[in-house]
């Protein structure tokens, strides 16, 4: 079983593969697994019934690969839809110096997360309409530079520390492109646009990323931060903050 594993060079592996490898059944497979696990070859992951194959050539170390439980729970359910959101799709991307800790997952809140995955990352639930532009990278889905931008203003509470002068939504905002930018913001919904032209010009967004987004149709008002008395008011992209970004 094991040469079998060496010989695919795979990483994820599951109770039901491990049984049929050994051609056994019920109490066997846990007896098997419990074997495999003690000689070092296989990691529980926190999905249930998922496992990490240690091949040989790595000995007994982990592969270091921060998304193998996402990998497992889109294997095991291949209708579900999930991708890598926020400040790990920017650290992915290279645009953000460090990843966030916990990492954060986007998943499409119209199928139930596996319990599994919210044990070990942020699991941001996104209803389907605003489920939009992802780019796979290194096998998985990624939300691309723009959608990054999008889900700061859609979720700014999962942003990181926004007052940070560093960071990365300055770098995101640099790399995007202005109308597919525009044309994410319009599906985000008004709320988000007004959100993120404040947040564009409070970061010292291009240009033509401003101009892109001016003519979208925003509420009046959007809010960043909590809604309590003294938050700023800004005309220009009829925002209250109350965070103090400006």
């Amino acid at each position: 079983m094991v040469a079998e594993l060496e010989a695919r060079q795979q990483r994820l592996v599951t109770a039901t593969e491990v049984g049929l490898l050994a051609r056994v059944e019920g109490q066997r497979v846990i007896d098997v697994l419990a074997g495999l696990r003690s000689h070092g070859w296989l990691r529980p992951l926190s999905l249930r019934g998922s496992y990490e194959f240690l091949p040989a050539v790595g000995g007994p170390l982990a592969s270091g690969d921060a998304w193998l439980e996402l990998r497992a729970a889109l294997d095991r359910d291949p209708a579900a839809r999930a991708h890598l959101g926020l400040g790990s799709a920017a650290f992915a991307r290279g645009l953000a110096d460090r990843r966030p800790l916990p990492n954060t997952v986007v998943w499409q809140a119209s199928r139930e997360v596996p319990p599994g995955l919210l044990r070990v990352y942020r699991v941001v639930r996104c209803v389907p309409s605003r489920f939009f532009g992802t780019e796979p990278l290194d096998g998985l889905p990624v939300a691309s530079v723009e959608r990054i931008a999008v889900e700061v203003a859609l979720w700014p509470q999962y942003g990181g520390d926004l007052l940070n002068p560093d960071h990365w939504l300055g770098e995101v905002l640099r790399a995007c492109d202005p109308e597919r930018l525009a044309s994410l913001a319009s599906r985000a919904g008004p709320a988000a646009t007004g959100r993120l032209g404040y947040l564009a010009s409070a970061r010292g967004a291009p240009e033509p990323v401003l101009d892109a987004l001016r003519p979208l149709p925003r509420a009046h008002p959007a809010w960043l931060g909590s809604r309590r008395f003294g938050a700023k008011y800004d005309h220009s992209w009829d925002v209250y903050d109350s965070l103090g970004l400006t």
